[in-house]
């Protein structure tokens, strides 16, 4: 939907070199079979940010900057590094260890473009909700509550994101899934719940 067929070999690839991870409700799709319209959300720790950035733009996407973004990307790129690497300088997505997030447009496609300070996991587990703590990398697609995303399709509100998520949590509502702001008895005291009071491990 993204990238054209020719393209896909060299997206992985880039994937591969860059370490980028699919994430947002692109993965909940591809998980589920459903589609709605969304924009692609790509993960990338901030050493491998302008590789990906420059090999979007060369499928013709274009640089949509924010208020505060110079219009080239590559001078972009360099005001991130000099302001929250050199200086650290605080960041509206800090809360989140989300340095930016760059914009890039072709036709009605948006990719996000979103550079993490240190870890992609962490930023994941700060999303709104489980039903979306879902990525891809190069080879797997990994879904931290499968289970209670999948197939009873409930979903465990993040109390502790330090954003406004109540319009996201509507839209995932209103796409079928429950939102409980806490587990109930049974899942909580299950051994073994996805929401329950365990140490999970991958691949439990």
């Amino acid at each position: 939907r993204y990238f054209l067929q020719h393209e896909l070999v060299p997206f992985f690839n880039m994937q591969e070199d860059t370490g980028v991870v699919v994430s947002g409700s692109t993965v909940l799709q591809f998980f589920t079979g459903c589609q709605w319209e969304s924009d692609l959300d790509l993960y990338v720790l901030l050493s491998g940010c302008r590789s990906a950035g420059m090999f979007i733009l060369s499928c013709n996407y274009r640089f949509f900057p924010g208020s505060d973004q110079d219009s080239d990307f590559t001078v972009a790129m360099d005001d991130v590094f000099i302001s929250s690497v050199a200086i650290g300088a605080p960041s509206d997505y800090d809360a989140r260890g989300i340095v930016t997030v760059f914009n890039f447009k072709r036709g009605n496609k948006t990719i996000q473009l979103v550079a993490c300070r240190s870890s992609i996991v962490e930023v994941i587990l700060g999303f709104h909700s489980t039903c979306v703590m879902n990525f891809a990398t190069r080879d797997y697609a990994i879904s931290l509550f499968p289970f209670a995303s999948l197939v009873s399709q409930v979903s465990l509100v993040n109390t502790a994101a330090e954003i406004d998520a109540s319009k996201a949590l509507t839209k995932y509502t209103g796409r079928g899934w429950s939102m409980l702001t806490v587990p109930g008895c049974t899942e909580f005291l299950t051994i073994g719940s996805e929401l329950g009071q365990n140490v999970r491990f991958p691949g439990d």
